[in-house]
C-alpha cells in the first residue's frame, strides 16, 4: 500500500512534467528551447550512444545525463505564470 509520502511524491512529478510540457508548448518559450527538448528525446529514443546501454550500469549513464542536463536547463523557463497554470488546471473543482 502506498504511503502518503509516496503518494505526495507522485503528485509533485506529474506537477513537474506538467510544467515542462507547458514550457515547450509555450509562445514565449524561445524556440532553441523547443528544439533542444526535441533533440533530447531523439538522442534518448536513437539506437546509437555515446555509451552503447549494453553496458551494465555505464550504459544508461549517458541518457541519465542528457536528462539530467536537459530539465536543469528547463526549469529556468518555468515560470510562475506557467506554475500557476499548471496549478488552477489540475485542481478538483468542488
Amino acid at each position: 500500500m502506498a504511503s502518503k509520502s509516496d503518494l505526495s511524491s507522485l503528485l509533485k512529478l506529474k506537477r513537474r512534467i506538467l510544467e515542462y510540457v507547458a514550457v515547450v508548448r509555450s509562445p514565449q518559450t524561445p524556440v532553441h528551447v523547443k528544439l533542444l527538448a526535441v533533440a533530447a528525446g531523439l538522442y534518448l529514443l536513437m539506437p546509437v550512444d555515446l555509451i552503447p546501454d549494453m553496458i551494465p550500469v555505464l550504459g544508461l549513464t549517458d541518457d541519465a545525463a542528457i536528462i539530467g542536463l536537459f530539465l536543469s536547463y528547463l526549469n529556468r523557463f518555468v515560470t510562475e505564470d506557467i506554475k500557476r497554470s499548471v496549478e488552477q488546471k489540475n485542481t478538483p473543482k468542488s
